[in-house]
C-alpha cells in the first residue's frame, strides 16, 4: 500500500519528492506551482502520464 504526503492540498506518493524529481529550474518550478494552484486537472493528467 503506497504512503502519501500532502503538499499544497494535493496528495503525492512518498517517493514523489523534490529530491527524486531533481531540480529542473526556476521556470519549471513556477509552472508546476501554477498548475497545482490553478489547473489541478491538467496537473493530475501530466502527473499520471509521468511528465
Amino acid at each position: 500500500m503506497p504512503i502519501y504526503n500532502e503538499e499544497n492540498g494535493m496528495n503525492f506518493m512518498r517517493n514523489e519528492s523534490k529530491q527524486s524529481r531533481g531540480w529542473l529550474g526556476k521556470y519549471a518550478e513556477l509552472r508546476r506551482e501554477y498548475l497545482i494552484k490553478h489547473r489541478r486537472g491538467t496537473y493530475g493528467v501530466l502527473l499520471g502520464e509521468g511528465n
